[in-house]
């Protein structure tokens, strides 16, 4: 999306797959509160990644960032194109997804997968400023309708005193 004034990368990382929204908890008929596997089993990948990436960045077995570092969160999600986007009226290029899940429920499963993993923020209240996106994935070849895989871009940025 960018260079953004006085916010350095600090990592990237991309999640392969269909991003998958953060489902509200449940209850039991006995009340025990539980949250949906599909989630959980997305958060623990997102957190796989993100210990990746700070290992990369030369953070594991520390976090990159101090408990008191501002963060902006950039998220990009490229979900799977329906087979009624192929028409020659669309540009091929990926395009606004204004459907669900909604944008605010994919960055709070990659919000709480990255403080699960420990090892890039403290906590996702440090995340003070957010860029994301929701876009269907862009036409590789219109004839066999083939398009890029889904997958999800985040990038990880800390304030920088000017």
């Amino acid at each position: 999306m960018g260079d953004i004034p006085n916010w350095r990368m600090v990592c990237t990382f991309t999640i392969p797959g269909e991003p998958v929204p953060l489902a509200r908890p449940r209850f039991t008929k006995t009340g025990v509160v539980y949250t949906d596997p599909k989630s959980n089993q997305w958060m623990r990948k997102v957190a796989f990644l993100a210990i990746n990436a700070a290992a990369r960045a030369g953070a594991v077995p520390k976090r990159l960032l101090p408990a008191d570092a501002a963060v902006l969160l950039e998220v990009e999600t490229v979900h799977k194109r329906p087979k009624n986007l192929f028409r020659k009226s669309d540009t091929g290029e990926r395009a606004p997804k204004v459907s669900k899940p909604d944008l605010t429920n994919l960055i709070k499963g990659i919000e709480d997968g990255i403080t699960l993993a420990r090892c890039i923020w403290k906590d996702d209240n440090q995340v003070t400023d957010l860029r994301a996106s929701k876009r269907w994935a862009k036409i590789e070849d219109r004839k066999s309708k083939t398009t890029e895989e889904p997958h999800t871009i985040v990038r990880v940025y800390t304030y920088d005193q000017p």
